[in-house]
């Protein structure tokens, strides 16, 4: 029994930390796709990339995400991305290279397109009753019910 409360723990642990801080930087919550590899996501986000257009939001819990095709989803951003709040709970993410794009209340948020590849590989969680990954943890925190959509490559972002 004790063995089962320590998993939970660590289990809330890893949803706190992964809505507390994304690539190191307290305050703010974002997956990239560096959080692929560690635990490795074998049978994630194997199809081809394709042109997608998208729309950015962000929920009440702080999630930033993405409509893609009228469907939210969480986005996976190219390493070296910085998801940053600004004051009224909006959000600006800026991509390696330094294109910006920024969340700005429920209809003025910023559309963009990028290469993209949406998830087909089912949920995130180990099947070996280990605790979940930051990826797993950080979805199950957002509580998005669609796939995921990883974007590798900041420089086939075009905003507008």
């Amino acid at each position: 029994m004790r063995h089962g409360l320590r998993l939970a723990a660590a289990g809330v642990g890893l949803a706190l930390l992964a809505a507390c801080g994304g690539d190191d930087k307290a305050g703010t919550g974002f997956l990239d796709v560096g959080d692929l590899k560690q635990p490795p996501t074998p049978g994630h986000f194997t199809g081809p990339a394709e042109r997608l257009t998208a729309r950015l939001g962000v929920r009440d819990n702080g999630c930033v995400t993405v409509v893609v095709r009228g469907v939210e989803r969480m986005p996976i951003w190219p390493e070296g991305t910085d998801v940053t709040p600004r004051s009224g709970g909006d959000y600006v993410v800026t991509l390696p290279g330094g294109t910006r794009l920024s969340t700005s209340g429920a209809d003025g948020s910023d559309t963009f397109s990028a290469d993209g590849v949406l998830d087909g590989g089912g949920d995130f969680t180990s099947e070996d009753g280990d605790p979940p990954g930051k990826v797993a943890s950080f979805l199950a925190f957002c509580g998005v019910d669609a796939a995921p959509v990883a974007f590798r490559d900041a420089g086939t972002f075009s905003v507008g």
